[in-house]
């Protein structure tokens, strides 16, 4: 999950390669405000979602949708 804005989402990358994705900084990007993208393994990008926490559900219900589509 990355801020949906280029020049944010270059913070970002940034920010969690020095500092990793635990701990304050994480957590402070974390609620970082504006839109956020989802971007899957597949190829798949969904959103933008309003928040991180929103984007988050979405890659869960949507990885849980192809799980369920396989089985």
């Amino acid at each position: 999950m990355l801020p949906a804005r280029p020049v944010k989402r270059a913070a970002f990358r940034l920010l969690r390669g020095l500092f990793g994705y635990r701990g304050r900084v994480a957590e402070w990007t974390r609620g970082w405000s504006g839109d956020w993208m989802v971007f899957m393994t597949t190829g798949e990008r969904l959103g933008p979602f309003g928040s991180h926490a929103e984007g988050v559900a979405a890659e869960v219900d949507h990885v849980v949708q192809m799980l369920v589509a396989v089985l």
